[in-house]
């Protein structure tokens, strides 16, 4: 995959690296000043 990607940088094809998960974290959802449950991100 290395020599792969290198031969394909060496050809200047535009590469792009997509990761998930790099940085975990929880965003918690409580209730809205209305009461509405799970409606606002603080």
């Amino acid at each position: 995959m290395y020599d792969n990607v290198s031969a394909a940088h060496d050809a200047d094809v535009n590469l792009t690296f997509l990761s998930e998960n790099s940085i975990g974290g929880v965003v918690p959802l409580p209730p809205s000043t209305g009461g509405q449950p799970k409606r606002s991100v603080n």
